[in-house]
């Protein structure tokens, strides 16, 4: 069972509009743990069907299997909470993407082992 318990609506400079888990990703710098940007997990966007009675949650990067992305601050427009009840559909659709990625055998930590293990777009 995921646990995401920071769900937020962002909005980034482009206009992409998510939903996600938000957290702060650290980085030791020069022998200091410092706060580098935000690690946006499970970001999907939203739209709605059936004349707005149903939301569908669709991949932000959908030709992607990352789950977690790094994203700098000065990349987010805004922050804002969601409604309770998208809030709770997002959870099921997070669950249902991340039981879909074990089916075919993936794991975040399998793609941390990439070629350049502990490369950091930020540092």
């Amino acid at each position: 069972m995921l646990i995401l318990n920071n769900i937020m609506n962002v909005t980034l400079v482009n206009g992409d509009e998510v939903i996600c888990n938000v957290s702060k990703h650290t980085e030791l710098i020069e022998g200091l743990e410092q706060e580098v940007c935000y690690k946006l997990t499970f970001p999907f966007t939203v739209s709605e069907i059936n004349d707005g009675q149903q939301l569908n949650f669709l991949p932000w990067k959908k030709w992607s299997r990352d789950t977690e992305y790094l994203v700098s601050y000065d990349m987010i427009l805004n922050i804002s909470a969601p409604f309770p009840n998208m809030e709770k559909e997002f959870q099921q659709a997070a669950q249902k993407y991340a039981s879909m990625l074990e089916s075919i055998n993936y794991t975040q930590s399998q793609h941390d082992n990439a070629p350049n293990p502990g490369y950091s777009p930020i540092a």
